[in-house]
């Protein structure tokens, strides 16, 4: 199984906030957020800012990649 990578930019515009108020909510270094987010990570840090993954990312969250 292959670990996708999704950008960060769409989690950040969803809370409409700043990257490094994102960052603070998210008790993470800012940079993080600068560098593409894993599964588990985008996954992860949606839920805690009280968003669905399939809501930042679409509908491409859903699609298995082969």
């Amino acid at each position: 199984m292959t670990t996708r990578h999704w950008p960060a930019a769409p989690l950040i515009e969803a809370t409409g906030l700043s990257l490094r108020a994102t960052a603070l909510r998210l008790h993470l270094d800012p940079a993080i957020l600068c560098r593409p987010l894993t599964d588990r990570q985008a996954d992860a840090y949606a839920t805690r800012l009280d968003l669905r993954p399939d809501h930042v990312w679409g509908p491409d969250w859903w699609d298995d990649e082969e």
